[in-house]
């Protein structure tokens, strides 16, 4: 995991596509070697599901989105309600969501995007009352 999240930043830092490509692999490795009920799976499928919809930011592959969306779903299930992770998942979560609705066809809309305000709703209801609403 150390060296999908260094190879990231460098990502972040210098902009070289391969640096996120490889990135992601890694996580995907990462994740491979972590059998359900590993300590640090929720957090990896979140880091996955965000490395992936920045993917799909520069590229606009579809399935990048799609991926984000099911590993930030995957993560979710595994982070208790009141955990700090667990709002933090549910913005990537709203956010990716509510992108898939704004690439797809009208027909699907009306089933999306429900799903997408509740998760900001959700995602809103579960910070602490001392914590800022954050974008």
């Amino acid at each position: 995991m150390n060296l999908a999240s260094t190879t990231l930043t460098r990502f972040g830092q210098v902009g070289d596509r391969a640096d996120l490509d490889n990135g992601i692999a890694k996580y995907g490795e990462a994740l491979e070697l972590m059998p359900p009920g590993y300590p640090m799976r929720s957090s990896n499928l979140v880091n996955l599901g965000t490395a992936l919809f920045t993917r799909f930011i520069q590229a606009g592959h579809r399935v990048d989105l799609d991926d984000s969306i099911t590993r930030h779903g995957e993560a979710l299930e595994l982070i208790p309600p009141g955990h700090p992770l667990r709002s933090l998942n549910l913005r990537s979560l709203a956010l990716a969501l509510s992108t898939s609705a704004r690439v797809i066809t009208t027909v699907t809309l009306m089933y999306v995007l429900p799903s997408s305000l509740f998760t900001w709703n959700t995602y809103v209801y579960a910070l602490p009352i001392n914590q800022p609403f954050q974008m």
